[in-house]
């Protein structure tokens, strides 16, 4: 079954989205980066675009 989630918008534009096996990364053009749960559609964090970076390189996404 295919899921539809409503992400909640940030004032900053969007820059890049990310998905690994379980979260969605979205990077934002205010430095700031948010990650959720696509399966529970749980908000896991917000952090800065450093620490995104480095969740990034830690981990197995893809950029979509």
């Amino acid at each position: 079954m295919d899921r539809l989630y409503l992400i909640p918008a940030s004032r900053a534009p969007l820059r890049r989205v990310f998905i690994d096996a379980k979260d969605i990364l979205l990077a934002y053009a205010n430095g700031k980066a948010r990650v959720w749960n696509y399966n529970t559609g749980e908000f896991r964090r917000s952090t800065g675009l450093e620490a995104g970076e480095d969740m990034l390189a830690n981990g197995d996404w893809v950029e979509v």
